[in-house]
């Protein structure tokens, strides 16, 4: 048998009729989804932003307090 998706806990077996996870026993005659690969989902876009135009410091920066007030 080859890989199969547990039905109770979905977890994924390499062959047999016991899942390595759950230890749930698959009953006879039953027939378990194989596992499918899917494709990952494209890559959203990344956002870039312009950086900040630099600008000059205020006189509160420079002196401390405004000396044109």
């Amino acid at each position: 048998m080859a890989a199969w998706i547990c039905p109770v806990c979905e977890g994924v077996n390499s062959g047999g009729r016991l899942c390595a996870t759950c230890g749930e026993r698959l009953p006879d005659g039953f027939v378990p989804r194989s596992p499918t690969r899917q494709a990952a989902p494209p890559a959203t876009p990344t956002v870039v932003r312009a950086p900040r135009p630099p600008r000059d410091p205020s006189p509160e920066e420079i002196f401390g307090s405004n000396p044109f007030r």
